[in-house]
């Protein structure tokens, strides 16, 4: 059964789990390239070995929003976290 993932055999999964399965590859290159100004979904989604499409639906299931709008959230924290911490050394 698709909604439930459970094939029908009464065992409930999470609806992201598989989807997140299907991603990780791609997401250790993300996790691992994050600040890289050339980084790309292409590329991600060619490390995930699937296409960039169908990586965009399947992260979107997993993270709540698009690959793009994860990365810039990520750096965005990032500069939050530098900024903050320069400030305290003044």
């Amino acid at each position: 059964n698709r909604e439930t993932g459970s094939g029908g055999h009464g065992k409930r999964r999470s609806v992201g789990a598989g989807a997140r399965r299907r991603i990780a590859p791609g997401i250790t290159y993300l996790e691992q390239h994050i600040f890289d100004p050339d980084l790309s979904i292409p590329t991600i989604a060619a490390c995930a070995g699937i296409s960039e499409n169908y990586f965009r639906r399947q992260f979107q299931t997993v993270y709540g929003q698009s690959p793009k709008q994860y990365i810039l959230s990520q750096r965005l924290l990032y500069a939050k976290k530098l900024l903050a911490e320069s400030m305290l050394n003044y």
